[in-house]
């Protein structure tokens, strides 16, 4: 959007208590500011946590991240495009096994979530238009296709891709950083080694040996690997939501993803 768009762009995000997100947020808005000639105004961070009552787990944050802007974007009075950029892979949500599927997995960009929010915004006659132009596209190929290479390979290790980056305050660490073994970490890894960058982040255990967890989710991957049959992938896209409409490119996305996810993990293990 920087790079091609004139039009008038704002940024909007959430952060809570403990997450460390905030931190990464605030390094990228200056990095921003600087390369692009923005202003500070134009970032929009809202903070938003959970707070005591019946429910008190995070599984409705999908609707928040978009209401959030939505309300943002009601305020024109004007037809907006709600643009979520988002790696169309990671988007499926497909389960590496079963115990992934029904509330174990946040569902924040699936197509289908994605199709029932316009929906809403259509019966309450809210003029956003939602968007995400990576939809058909992984993570590695978002990287590579990147039209800022420079400024994307300098910054990257200042974003923050890892589903819990603060536990490493359980064993005493004072900053937020990558677990190494989440499904959005490995992703993450393996975009990067697709697009060829040398990756300067910090991991917690990148090499699934310190914690049960990255063990456990170790075997979830290679048993999604094993069970994995580009013949079927057509009807394994539509585990966790109906998908009804570019049936080819979602399955060819899909091939695409896991081919770069286990190209990855054998990498790490050869």
């Amino acid at each position: 959007l920087l790079e091609t768009e004139k039009k008038k762009t704002l940024f909007i995000s959430h952060y809570g208590g403990g997450k460390g997100t905030k931190e990464y947020q605030d390094i990228l808005k200056e990095k921003f500011v600087i390369e692009y000639g923005l202003n500070a105004q134009d970032f929009h961070q809202y903070y938003a946590k959970v707070v005591s009552g019946v429910e008190d787990t995070t599984r409705t944050r999908s609707f928040m991240f978009f209401s959030h802007a939505i309300a943002v974007a009601s305020c024109f009075h004007k037809h907006i495009d709600l643009i979520i950029p988002e790696n169309g892979f990671i988007s499926l949500n497909i389960p590496s096994t079963f115990s992934r599927i029904g509330t174990s997995s946040t569902r924040t960009t699936h197509p289908y979530y994605m199709e029932m929010f316009q929906e809403l915004l259509k019966i309450l006659e809210l003029p956003v238009l939602l968007y995400n132009p990576y939809q058909f596209k992984t993570k590695g190929e978002m990287l590579k296709e990147c039209k800022n290479q420079s400024f994307m390979i300098e910054n990257i290790e200042n974003t923050m891709s890892c589903s819990h980056p603060d536990n490493g305050r359980m064993l005493g660490e004072t900053q937020a950083r990558h677990c190494g073994y989440c499904l959005p970490c490995v992703i993450r890894q393996a975009a990067m080694k697709k697009a060829g960058i040398h990756d300067k982040s910090s991991y917690r255990d990148r090499l699934f040996k310190n914690c049960e967890v990255a063990k456990t989710n170790l075997n979830s991957y290679r048993l999604g690997f094993e069970d994995f049959n580009p013949k079927y992938a057509f009807m394994v896209i539509q585990l966790s939501g109906r998908i009804s409409n570019n049936i080819n490119e979602f399955t060819e996305l899909y091939i695409r993803g896991m081919e770069e996810m286990k190209s990855y993990l054998e990498d790490l293990y050869e």
